[in-house]
């Protein structure tokens, strides 16, 4: 899922104050493990307010994984509408938080459901605006140096794509090789924009619908100097559990390892549960108490074993609960948020402002 789609079907000083804090706690009590704030990502299903921001700012997040919309951006041939994401970027910035961003959403013009990738003679104008959009918020872009008095905080990691294992992300049948394509268009419309942006795999679920994540991966590397086309792998840790979801992460990583990928980082893009019982499917469904458990187990022990399995973000999905749209049926994701739906804070709130303030 990706923050702003609908569907059924989107402080720390760590190593220092850890050995402190260490030194300080007697042999017989175990120190808790840091979670540093560089780990913390947030995800939104709306472009976050001022207000928001603030409060994820209050709550240790650095990063905001954000989609950037080709439909949104370039609606119509040869259109340029920024005026949304200025807005984002602007109050990001302002308090210290870098946007991420997903490069996502097909116009009408290059294919017949936005969530599909651009058709193959639409890939050049995606990558066209993949360049405008790196040369406005990658380093030394010109939204930056539009605003000398805001604090730069420019885009210096692209994400490709949203969940290409899943048919409604891909055409209705996942396609590894031509997913690669566009990472392959992409990374080189961007690195000829900024040389030192990094490029990131799409997230991917493991789900029993379609391709799971774990062979989709494994066909990736599979693919003749795929290896050299991204900067970090992502996947959605979605589980039924804490340990569930860190067994995800687990076993990603294992997969890069078997390939002789041990050094690249791996990105945790979306991990979360729904607060509301009852709504589908029922393994991502809990009550609030039990989400927060989940949030703080999974989370500190992500950040324990950060270095062993080589996580460099995780991202909870979602910031806020949302009203479910017109005939959606009620499932887990729009009960996901820290916030309730009226903006009121959740048990999960108070875990993940507790591990992000370390």
């Amino acid at each position: 899922m990706l923050a702003g789609v609908r569907g059924p079907r989107s402080g720390l000083l760590a190593v220092l104050a850890a050995a402190v804090v260490a030194a300080a706690v007697p042999a017989t009590a175990p120190a808790r493990p840091a979670v540093p704030g560089a780990l913390l990502g947030m995800q939104a299903w709306a472009d976050p307010s001022e207000a928001d921001f603030e409060r994820m700012r209050s709550a240790g997040v650095r990063v905001l994984r954000d989609n950037l919309s080709w439909s949104v951006v370039e609606p119509e041939r040869g259109q340029r509408l920024w005026d949304r994401y200025d807005a984002v970027f602007e109050r990001a910035a302002r308090n210290g938080i870098e946007v991420s961003p997903v490069l996502v959403g097909t116009p009408a013009f290059a294919a017949s459901i936005p969530q599909y990738p651009p058709r193959a003679g639409q890939r050049r104008a995606f990558a066209r605006f993949v360049a405008d959009a790196v040369a406005r918020y990658g380093r030394g872009g010109s939204f930056w140096s539009e605003r000398p008095g805001l604090r730069t905080r420019p885009a210096t990691a692209w994400q490709v794509w949203n969940e290409p294992n899943l048919g409604v992300w891909w055409n209705g049948r996942p396609n590894v090789r031509q997913y690669l394509v566009l990472v392959r268009q992409v990374r080189r419309a961007v690195l000829a924009r900024d040389p030192q942006a990094r490029i990131v795999l799409a997230g991917m679920p493991v789900t029993k619908r379609d391709t799971r994540a774990p062979h989709f991966l494994r066909q990736i590397y599979r693919r003749p100097g795929a290896k050299r086309l991204f900067d970090a792998v992502a996947v959605h840790a979605f589980a039924s559990s804490a340990t569930g979801a860190v067994g995800v992460v687990r076993r990603t990583r294992a997969i890069m390892n078997a390939a002789r990928d041990r050094s690249t980082p791996l990105w945790v893009t979306e991990i979360g549960w729904g607060s509301r019982p009852g709504a589908l499917p029922d393994h991502l469904s809990t009550d609030e108490r039990t989400q927060a458990a989940r949030l703080r187990t999974a989370l500190t022990r992500l950040a324990r074993l950060r270095r062993r399995l080589g996580v460099e973000r995780a991202f909870w999905f979602a910031w806020q609960d949302r009203e479910l749209a017109a005939g959606e049926g009620d499932w887990w994701a729009v009960h996901s948020g820290l916030l309730r739906v009226d903006g009121s804070a959740k048990p999960a709130w108070r875990a993940f402002s507790r591990l992000g303030r370390r």
